[in-house]
């Protein structure tokens, strides 16, 4: 159990329940889900711990994804390029790494009006779909993501920056999933 998870992440389940500080209308529709804003006090709490922590999404990237096949060896087999011996210190998922956190620096800029990223959400859950992520792995990329923050932040990460990032990340995740399609990604008898 990892540093983050000892406040909050292993005892609440993604999408589990209204989270304190999610539910502000931000406008906007996905998937035919209201897309939602987190409260300003909540984007505020993670905008100010991104900047500490932005300027090496390189190693944050990294970090990420290597507890994230550390605990889900399986979902190396969504990556193209995961044969390569030096898979995890490899060039492409390197540069996948880095997108992926440059998408959160984005979305962590827009907490409090959604309403830009709908197209991006849109993309985000039918990619996520095709590939056939599980619906499920948004609440193991969650609680990774949110360990990794943690140890950067060190004694900056305190329970309510952690929450703050767990409702954030929920907000995010849900209208990713509210795009998903009936298919290989959605586990059997699964509503989204």
């Amino acid at each position: 159990m990892g540093l983050c998870s000892t406040y909050y992440f292993r005892s609440v389940p993604l999408f589990g329940g209204r989270l304190p500080g999610v539910g502000v209308p931000g406008g906007g529709v996905v998937g035919g889900v209201p897309l939602m804003a987190v409260e300003p006090a909540i984007a505020s709490l993670v905008q100010s711990s991104w900047t500490l922590i932005h300027v090496d999404i390189d190693g944050i990237g990294r970090d990420f994804f290597a507890r994230l096949f550390a605990l889900m060896p399986e979902a190396r087999r969504l990556f193209g390029f995961s044969n390569d011996p030096n898979f995890l210190t490899s060039r492409s998922l390197r540069v996948h790494a880095v997108a992926v956190l440059r998408t959160v620096g984005k979305f962590v800029a827009g907490l409090t009006d959604l309403k830009a990223f709908t197209p991006l959400l849109l993309r985000l859950g039918r990619s996520h779909a095709a590939a056939g992520v599980p619906v499920a792995s948004f609440g193991v990329m969650r609680d990774v993501m949110l360990e990794v923050l943690g140890k950067r932040l060190g004694a900056l990460w305190t329970p309510e920056v952690a929450a703050a990032w767990m409702a954030a990340f929920d907000t995010c995740a849900a209208s990713i999933v509210a795009n998903y399609t009936k298919g290989p990604a959605l586990e059997a008898g699964e509503n989204v």
